[in-house]
């Protein structure tokens, strides 16, 4: 078709008597020999109905595609960072596995059972326990201890006991929990506060009670 001249073909739409849309095809031809116009009408709307419906159904996959290539990226990043945590994790773990390797896991846990027995000792060790029995063998020695020395605190009067008992600082300390530094300063504490001159022996005096 030439320029400026008319189409000969057409697509339109229309509505009929009941409301519906309606879609049509028209073919036009002029016969100038014959002075005669031809026309065709087609009704072409189950066609146009069809394309419309793959178009909007065409529409609908596109926005899911859309939202999927969403959800799919926001997976992808947590995946990511779940990935990244657990590559962590493996770090650590192997450092770990090297670190109980070179320090052998097995004594490491024998000595966590052997810490444990300890413990277990030690709460069942009663200081009123040994108190009792100490001073069911010696009932002299609170009452002429405290007479003489009555601002004594109770965590001194077991230090008296103890060194009563001669033992050394080590067991001391081992006994009243304390390191061996503390219980020596402690015993420095006593020595001053029961009165002792530098040359007297702190054990030889509580053992005279």
């Amino acid at each position: 078709m030439g320029s400026g001249e008319v189409p000969d073909e057409y697509d339109f739409s229309f509505y009929n008597k009941q409301g519906e849309r309606k879609y049509g095809h028209t073919f036009v031809k002029l016969l100038k020999e014959h002075n005669l116009i031809i026309c065709s009408f087609v009704d072409v709307t189950e066609k146009k109905e069809t394309e419309i419906l793959v178009e909007k159904q065409r529409e609908e996959l596109r926005l899911q595609i859309i939202k999927l290539n969403k959800e799919l990226a926001f997976q992808a990043i947590q995946f990511s960072n779940f990935n990244s945590a657990i590559a962590s994790f493996v770090v650590e773990l192997q450092k770990l596995r090297k670190q109980a390797q070179k320090e052998r896991l097995s004594v490491l846990i024998g000595i966590e059972n052997l810490l444990a027995g300890v413990e277990q000792q030690q709460r069942s060790f009663s200081w009123i326990n040994l108190k009792d029995r100490f001073l069911e063998s010696h009932p002299e020695f609170m009452p002429v201890l405290l007479d003489m020395h009555p601002n004594l605190t109770p965590a001194e009067i077991k230090l008296c006991t103890l060194l009563h008992l001669n033992l050394d600082t080590n067991e001391i300390a081992a006994i009243t929990s304390q390191t061996y530094d503390s219980a020596r300063t402690a015993r420095t504490r006593l020595r001053k506060k029961l009165g002792l001159k530098t040359e007297d022996n702190l054990v030889a005096y509580l053992m005279q009670f």
